[in-house]
C-alpha cells in the first residue's frame, strides 16, 4: 500500500472537478461527528463495475449470469485489498444497493416499472482512494495495489490544485409527486391491511418527487446546496456512470437513493460491502416501491 499525505481541504469542494465524471463518487461526512462524521472520502476510476439494470447482471457494461450478488463477491474475491491503513476505507467496492435488487434473490421479476432506467444496483471496485480525517485535519492519496500507485500520485497532484468556486446554485425547481393523493392513500391502506393480517410488521412506503429540468442542470450544485440547507454526518453523491446519471440519497428517514435530491444517509456501515437482504418468511407481497438505498461507510 501506498500513502501519499496530501493537504485535508474541504472534501466537497475537491469533489467538484470530479463531480461530472462517471462513477466519481463522494463519501461525505458533512456535519461534525466525534465517531460518525469523522471521515470522508473520494473514489474515481473504478477498474470493475458491477450493476444490476432491468434484471440483468452487468461487469464492465458487459451481460454475466448469475444475481449481481454473486458478481459482485467474485469481483472482490478475484482483488483482495488490504483494511489496514491510516483511515477505516482503504479501497474496496462503492456504491448502493436498491430494495428492487431483492428481486434477483428471490427469482421474482419487479411489479414497478423504472422509465428512467436506473439500476437496482451499481458499484464500483476502487484501488484508489482520497481519505480525509476530519478529526486530526490530515488527509491521504491511497494505492491499495502496486498497480495503482501511478493512479494515486495523479489523484494527489491533482487534489493540491485549489478547489473551483462554489456554484450559485440551481435556479428553482418545481417538484411534484409521483402518485396521487387517491393512489398514495389506497396504497397507505393496502399497507394497514397487510398488518393487520400479519403478513408484515412493517413498511417502509416511499414515494419519488419529480422535477423537469434542461439539460443545463448541475446536479452537484443541487447537492451542495443541500448540504449547506442541512448537513449530515453521513452523506453521498455517487455518479454511477452514464446509464444512471447522477444518484444521490433522497430525504427519508431511512436514508434511500433516488436521482431527485440528496439527503442524510443513516448509521455507519462499511462501504465495501453490500447490504444484506432477508428473506423473507411469508409469501411476498406487494406493496408500494421502496426507495433505493446507498451503500455506507465507516
Amino acid at each position: 500500500m501506498l500513502t501519499i499525505p496530501i493537504s485535508c481541504g474541504d472534501p466537497a469542494a475537491l469533489f467538484r472537478p470530479w463531480a461530472t465524471q462517471p462513477w466519481a463518487m463522494l463519501l461525505d461526512s458533512a456535519a461534525p461527528h466525534p465517531q460518525n462524521g469523522r471521515h470522508s472520502y473520494i473514489v474515481a476510476e473504478p477498474f470493475q463495475t458491477v450493476e444490476s439494470i432491468g434484471g440483468r447482471t452487468l461487469v464492465d457494461g458487459a451481460p454475466v449470469s448469475g444475481s449481481p450478488f454473486d458478481a459482485l463477491e467474485r469481483a472482490l474475491a478475484a482483488y483482495p485489498l488490504p483494511s489496514i491503513g491510516p483511515v477505516p476505507f482503504t479501497g474496496g467496492a462503492v456504491g448502493f444497493v436498491g430494495y428492487e435488487a431483492g428481486t434477483a434473490l428471490e427469482g421474482l421479476r419487479s411489479r414497478h416499472g423504472n422509465p428512467g432506467g436506473q439500476p437496482d444496483m451499481a458499484f464500483g471496485l476502487y484501488d484508489v482512494v482520497a481519505a480525509f480525517d476530519r478529526k486530526t485535519q490530515s488527509a491521504w492519496a491511497i494505492a491499495a495495489r502496486p498497480e495503482a500507485e501511478e493512479r494515486a500520485r495523479r489523484m494527489a497532484a491533482r487534489l493540491s490544485v485549489p478547489a473551483p468556486e462554489q456554484s450559485a446554485g440551481p435556479a428553482p425547481l418545481r417538484w411534484r409527486s409521483e402518485l396521487s393523493r387517491p393512489d398514495y392513500l389506497d396504497r397507505v391502506g393496502r399497507v394497514l391491511e397487510y398488518i393487520r393480517a400479519g403478513d408484515i410488521y412493517q413498511a417502509n412506503f416511499t414515494q419519488r418527487f419529480l422535477a423537469d429540468v434542461d439539460g443545463t442542470l448541475d446536479a452537484y450544485a443541487l447537492y451542495e446546496r443541500l448540504r449547506r440547507l442541512s448537513p449530515a454526518p453521513f452523506a453521498a453523491f455517487l455518479n454511477c456512470g452514464p446509464g444512471c446519471g447522477w444518484r444521490v440519497p433522497r430525504p427519508s428517514a431511512s436514508s434511500g437513493c433516488a436521482p431527485t435530491g440528496p439527503s442524510r444517509r443513516g448509521r455507519s456501515r462499511a462501504p465495501a460491502r453490500a447490504m444484506p437482504i432477508r428473506r423473507p418468511t411469508r409469501r411476498p407481497r406487494q406493496s408500494c416501491r421502496p426507495a433505493s438505498r446507498t451503500g455506507r461507510k465507516t
